[in-house]
C-alpha cells in the first residue's frame, strides 16, 4: 500500500489530497518541464564554461602584465646598476688625479721660496761683483 500519494495526508504536509507538483503534472507536462530544467542546466553550464574561460583569459593576461612590469623593472634595474658602476670609476678617476695633485704650500712656505729667490739672486749679484773686483 502507497501512503505518499494517499488522500488521507499522513505523510504530507497538509491535510487532505496530494498537492505535490509531480501529481498533479500529466507525463506530456512533466516531459516539458524536464526539457526547460535541462536548457536551464545547459544554460548554466555554458555560462560557467564562459566565466571559466574569461578567468583563465583574464589571469593569463593579468601574468603576462605582470611578466611585462617585472622586465621593465629588471631593465631599469640594470640601468641603475650600470649607472652606478659608471659613477664609482669616475669617482676613482676624480680621486686619483686629486691624489696626484701637488699640494699648494702655505704662505710660510711660499715666504720661505721668495726669501730663497731673493738670496740666490743677491748671491749671484754678490758673485758678479767680486769677480769684477778679482779680474
Amino acid at each position: 500500500m502507497d501512503l505518499t500519494n494517499s488522500n488521507n495526508g499522513i505523510f504530507n504536509n497538509e491535510a487532505g489530497p496530494s498537492t505535490s507538483k509531480s501529481a498533479q503534472l500529466s507525463p506530456k507536462d512533466t516531459l516539458q518541464t524536464d526539457e526547460m530544467t535541462a536548457n536551464e542546466i545547459f544554460k548554466s553550464i555554458e555560462e560557467l564554461e564562459l566565466k571559466e574561460k574569461l578567468n583563465r583569459d583574464n589571469l593569463q593576461a593579468s601574468r603576462e602584465e605582470t611578466l611585462k612590469i617585472f622586465l621593465e623593472t629588471q631593465k631599469i634595474l640594470n640601468d641603475v646598476l650600470a649607472f652606478k658602476n659608471d659613477m664609482e670609476h669616475k669617482v676613482q678617476d676624480i680621486t686619483a688625479t686629486i691624489n696626484s695633485i701637488k699640494p699648494i704650500p702655505d704662505f710660510d712656505d711660499i715666504m720661505t721660496l721668495v726669501d730663497l729667490k731673493d738670496i740666490k739672486s743677491k748671491a749671484k749679484k754678490q758673485g758678479k761683483k767680486s769677480n769684477k773686483f778679482n779680474s
